[in-house]
């Protein structure tokens, strides 16, 4: 599971536009334009790709997150309010990362779960850094909703970086119970604060879901992780709210820095 994870760093950085050498046995399969690696999902220019690997028996499902300037994006991440979702019943989900999936669910989840029928053997995985890591949750459930046998399936992870709570309670018992979910958060970094797990009026509040990685020192050990429980009190949550800095959401994740790379090409 750590292996995908890591390869899910890479793949990640790849889709901020940087090379990484050795994912070149990947074959990379995109969502509505099969000959270009990369392609605009949306209006909030999300990219995203599925990427194959025979040799390896591995499937990733990859979620561009937040672009830095992109103000749209930042509007999407901070809207609070919830909706109920068929994908995920008896749960409520943000809506802001719902709608953003919804406008690209049609391209992405019929050809997924046909894929992955079709490598029943294969390894695959959902990622995706700040907001693509709540996308890559999103198609995850969908692809289960779509394809029932796929719940529980031992050959199915998610595995997110620096990612926002998605939903309530019930929604996080609902990822734990459907999939392995793997978060790595880096100290200091707020996006995995919010939205806030207190009680929001009108609202209510926000749960993470599956376990945590927790990067403890990013400056000095990147490395090095301890393992955590959802909304553990001694590992991200733990962290005072003026220790938080925003630097750290992009990493570094295993010694990868998103930060960089998580920028449109002419920025």
């Amino acid at each position: 599971m750590f292996n995908i994870c890591r390869c899910g760093t890479n793949i990640n950085v790849a889709l901020y536009g940087q090379i990484v050498d050795n994912q070149k046995s990947w074959k990379f399969l995109i969502t509505i334009q099969k000959e270009e690696l990369f392609t605009r999902c949306d209006h909030n220019s999300k990219k995203c790709y599925i990427a194959k690997d025979p040799e390896k028996q591995a499937i990733i499902v990859a979620f561009r997150g937040t672009v830095p300037g992109s103000i749209r994006n930042y509007i999407t991440d901070i809207i609070i309010t919830r909706d109920s979702w068929e994908s995920a019943p008896g749960t409520l989900v943000h809506r802001g990362f719902l709608d953003a999936w919804k406008q690209i669910q049609p391209q992405v989840t019929d050809d997924l779960v046909k894929l992955i029928r079709e490598n029943p053997t294969f390894q695959v995985g959902f990622t995706g850094h700040s907001l693509g890591g709540a996308l890559a949750t999103l198609s995850a459930l969908d692809a289960i909703h779509k394809a029932p046998e796929l719940a529980k399936n031992e050959n199915l992870f998610l595995t997110t970086f620096g990612q926002p709570r998605v939903g309530d309670k019930k929604f996080a018992k609902f990822v734990d119970e459907n999939i392995k979910a793997i978060r790595t958060i880096v100290r200091g970094d707020p996006i995995p604060r919010l939205p806030p797990s207190w009680p929001i009026p009108f609202i209510g509040s926000y749960k993470h879901f599956g376990e945590e990685l927790y990067i403890v020192n990013p400056d000095q050990n990147p490395a090095a992780f301890i393992e955590c429980s959802a909304e553990d009190p001694q590992c991200s949550e733990s962290v005072p709210l003026g220790e938080l800095r925003l630097k750290y959401h992009g990493g570094p994740y295993y010694t990868v820095n998103m930060g960089d790379a998580n920028r449109e090409p002419n920025e």
